[in-house]
């Protein structure tokens, strides 16, 4: 079998035919580079042994094994290091940068892979925006031989398996010592914190202070006086941190779409599989530029901790049709842009023909959360954080470890609807004793089905009547953001959104049509 490896976009480390990047604990110690290979000699002598190894892992990675006839390829369950594949009759490709795959040039979009990107911002479940490149899962392990493609993957285990209810203090003691590992790694780098007046950059914000770590900077962006400013501000100032916020202005934005560095930012982060996320660009370069960053500076970001606290799950989703599942998860996350009531359908099919089986699941709670983790989280929300690493900054994400994902999704449904069980565990363990249990936003809670039935009557209005009814929530320069990404395309008719100011749509149209421009997709679709 042909086969050709391209990995010219993280850093990997080589060892004759394997090759690694990113980290993972392995019996309570830290490994990669040379380490996590020869951690992996000993998995490799067949691949049940190496998928058995590989999907156990805890921590960011992924992995490339050539064999003689075949290659082994696996990503962590936070999909921190995104791998693909074009896999035919005269061999194979695979790597980090599938815009250099052969397969490329002879690929179309599929209208409902097409639909599915335009409603979340990602391509769904192992699609890309090509027909003939597909992804590795997060937390599986591929292999490739000849004609044949043998997926493992270990997730279901995670959303399937109950545990009893747990105690504020019990919860506690579990994310400290999850945090201890993180602590450990840090040692006395420099850490960032992108600090709102959310709960997650909050918690983080008192492990941190728990832990020691003195050298830290909090940092907030977006519209000057937005309404994150002033918490953050506070609760830097009661933990001892100082605190920086940067200003997204009009002047800051202007013309950013000619700079060459900026098309390079949106295929890093992107990589034919996701919106790419555009909040953290301009506070980076402000932040290097002023040098209150650098390349050793450590970034925490707070994902996925709306995840852990169950934010997307509803009363009801136990016992409901899958359909009606898949038109909440629509309903509740999709971008707003307006779809014909066969193209939602289209949209439907996909997310039942990923995440949920044929007949109607005893608790669909389970399918949901497999949705939520591998679409939301994963491939849009977490990927976010590859801004940084297109700078070359380093970011750790210990909400993300596998103990807390394996943990909070069994917890009963009791505890997670309306995440009770988090956000009392957080107030009463964490921001009561350090003093941060003030101005804390108001977390969103899934719209019930009134308000869901409010949205789509209200998509049916003309525009203008459209924003009379919505208000402008712009905290972070979205406005001006898109506006500049449009005025690029000014060939391209862009869609207003079912809500005119649900940002998100616009960049996802950008996204695609220079996708479109670049790799000259067929404009037909295929399929």
């Amino acid at each position: 079998m042909k086969k050709n490896i391209i990995t010219h976009k993280y850093n990997w480390t080589e060892q004759g035919k394997l090759r690694c990047s990113g980290f993972a604990w392995q019996d309570g110690r830290c490994v990669s580079d040379g380490d996590f290979c020869e951690a992996m000699v000993r998995h490799c002598n067949d691949f049940e042994s190496f998928s058995q190894w590989a999907t156990q892992l805890n921590g960011p990675f992924s992995i490339i094994v050539e064999q003689e006839n075949e290659i082994w390829m696996a990503t962590s369950h936070t999909w921190a290091y995104p791998l693909f594949y074009a896999h035919g009759s005269e061999g194979c490709e695979v790597g980090d940068v599938p815009e250099l795959f052969a397969a490329l040039k002879e690929s179309g979009i599929r209208i409902a892979d097409e639909l599915y990107f335009l409603s979340f911002g990602v391509a769904p479940g192992n699609h890309t925006l090509c027909d003939r490149i597909k992804t590795v899962m997060p937390g599986e392990t591929i292999r490739l031989r000849d004609k044949e493609i043998q997926s493992v993957n270990a997730l279901d285990s995670i959303f399937q398996t109950r545990f009893p209810e747990s105690e504020p203090e019990v919860t506690a003691q579990r994310i400290r010592e999850t945090f201890q590992r993180y602590s450990d790694k840090i040692g006395k780098r420099k850490v960032l914190l992108p600090l709102t007046s959310g709960y997650d950059s909050r918690l983080l914000a008192c492990l941190l202070k728990e832990s020691g770590h003195t050298d830290v900077l909090c940092a907030t962006w977006g519209n000057p006086g937005n309404s994150e400013q002033e918490a953050a501000r506070r609760v830097a100032g009661q933990l001892g941190y100082p605190y920086r916020f940067i200003p997204y202005t009009s002047e800051t934005v202007a013309g950013f779409t000619k700079d060459p560095e900026f098309e390079k930012f949106a295929m890093y982060i992107g990589h034919l599989t996701s919106m790419p996320y555009l909040q953290e660009y301009f506070a980076i370069r402000q932040l290097l530029n002023e040098g209150l960053i650098d390349k050793n500076t450590i970034v925490l970001p707070g994902h996925p901790g709306d995840f852990l606290r169950g934010s997307h799950l509803t009363q009801g989703l136990s016992s409901e049709e899958n359909k009606l599942v898949a038109e909440r998860i629509l309903d509740r996350f999709g971008a707003d842009y307006p779809l014909s009531s066969r193209e939602k359908q289209m949209v439907y099919n996909k997310i039942l023909e990923y995440h949920f089986t044929e007949k109607p699941s005893a608790d669909n709670r389970v399918n949901f959360d497999r949705w939520d983790y591998i679409e939301r989280q994963c491939k849009l929300v977490s990927n976010s954080s590859m801004a940084w690493s297109f700078f070359g900054v380093e970011t750790l994400h210990p909400l993300f470890d596998r103990e807390l994902v394996s943990f909070f999704p069994r917890l009963p449904v009791e505890q997670r609807l309306g995440s009770v069980h988090y956000l009392d565990t957080l107030v009463n363990q964490f921001f009561q004793k350090h003093g941060v249990d003030f101005m804390l936003r108001k977390e969103n809670i899934p719209s019930n089905g009134r308000k869901n039935l409010k949205r789509r009557l209200v998509s049916l209005l003309p525009d203008f009547l459209k924003k009379w009814v919505y208000q402008d929530a712009n905290p972070i320069g979205y406005r001006e953001i898109t506006a500049e990404l449009m005025r690029s395309f000014p060939e391209y008719r862009f869609k207003t959104p079912a809500r005119p100011y649900a940002y998100n749509s616009y960049l996802i149209q950008w996204y695609l049509q220079l996708m479109k421009n670049m790799c000259r997709f067929s404009e037909d679709g295929r399929g």
